[in-house]
């Protein structure tokens, strides 16, 4: 958590729709950019380990696409782009 804290970094008023550490507001939502950093973190974790669950069938690798996945986004990292098919969660 802490390397996508570090190369995320703040996002605050000026980076809508991402909030804290680049938590990407999805409709509906109500979070603030002016959210606690214990906000942030919750979010962060949450985002993490939705992303998880998605790799959770890679094996050792599932870590490493979930954090690779948090820049690029889910589709990316499974290549899905090309097919314009949604990921099946696990």
């Amino acid at each position: 958590m802490l390397c996508v804290k570090y190369f995320e970094g703040w996002h605050g008023k000026e980076h809508h729709p991402y909030v804290g550490y680049g938590h990407e507001l999805k409709k509906g939502e109500k979070f603030m950019a002016e959210m606690t950093e214990r906000q942030a973190d919750s979010l962060l974790r949450a985002d993490l380990w939705e992303r998880l669950e998605v790799f959770r069938g890679y094996g050792k690798d599932a870590l490493l696409l979930t954090l690779l996945s948090y820049n690029t986004g889910v589709v990316a990292c499974l290549g899905l782009w090309q097919t314009r098919q949604k990921p099946a969660a696990s």
